[in-house]
């Protein structure tokens, strides 16, 4: 009986760094994911917003390397929201003005990422609001 314990323990203990490990490399993905975002909202409104879709391409690669890493982390919802922000950023981009929808997928983002992670979702709103002054 003691050898069946040890070994339960063993695999609750072994579990739980793995959920811990998941729940850090998940929250370092979600932040430099939305940091991006600003980073590239900053830049377009400075009206450094790229010409041609190569240009463009370039300027969402950065977004598109988080992505690849929150597709594999998850969940499903962070991954959808994530990819309708990159959407809206992309938008802003090649209209040279902020996308209608984009202060509403980024808020999505943020209350998709809250949940994930088990963040309180009550959270004042304003903190989820984009930082980076980019342009309507």
């Amino acid at each position: 009986m003691t050898g069946a314990f040890a070994r339960w323990v063993a695999g609750y203990t072994e579990k739980r760094q793995h959920e811990r490990w998941q729940r850090t490399q998940r929250h370092a993905a979600y932040t430099d994911y939305l940091r991006e975002v600003d980073r590239t909202m900053l830049l377009a409104s400075v009206k450094m917003t790229p010409k041609t879709k190569d240009q463009m391409l370039v300027a969402i690669t950065p977004m598109a390397e988080v992505i690849s890493t929150i597709s594999i982390l998850g969940p499903e919802a962070v991954i959808r929201r994530a990819d309708a922000l990159r959407t809206q950023v992309a938008t802003t981009i090649s209209e040279k003005r902020k996308s209608e929808g984009f202060e509403a997928a980024r808020v999505e983002y943020v209350v998709a990422v809250r949940e994930a992670l088990g963040i309180d979702p009550e959270t004042d709103e304003t903190v989820m609001r984009s930082t980076s002054g980019a342009t309507k």
